[in-house]
């Protein structure tokens, strides 16, 4: 299938309601979304979650950048899930295979994207 830009996206979905896209969000995209999310940055969470792009903008992000996710004061949670059996060295460490959770306040965009590259990482963030 064929993916939309963020445009064509926002096109097809901007009409709905929050609780429609929230809905479609958590129940279809698999998403934990923040009580008090707006509606311009859902759409740009479901985006990214629908086309497995960066988080938050289409504009280019530096390594420096740590990812940052609206909504309240908690740090969201990035879950990584190395799949390699004995592991696998990536990004610059070792990483076990199983799940590992680090504060997104630790995770540079790099980091993210190379793990997204590999096939045998899973990457999710986790928003309370």
């Amino acid at each position: 299938m064929e993916k939309n830009t963020r445009e064509e996206f926002r096109a097809q979905f901007g009409q709905d309601d929050l609780s429609e896209l929230r809905s479609i969000a958590e129940k279809e995209l698999k998403l934990k979304i923040p009580k008090s999310i707006g509606k311009e940055k859902l759409l740009d969470l479901m985006y990214d979650a629908y086309s497995g792009s960066s988080v938050g903008s289409d504009e280019a992000i530096s390594a420096e950048t740590p990812v940052i996710l609206p909504g309240g004061d908690k740090d969201p949670t990035v879950l990584i899930s190395c799949k390699a059996p004995g592991g696998r060295r990536r990004a610059g460490r070792f990483w076990a295979c199983g799940k590992h959770r680090l504060p997104s306040s630790k995770c540079q965009q790099e980091l993210l994207d190379t793990l997204r590259a590999d096939p045998a990482f899973s990457v999710k963030i986790e928003v309370d």
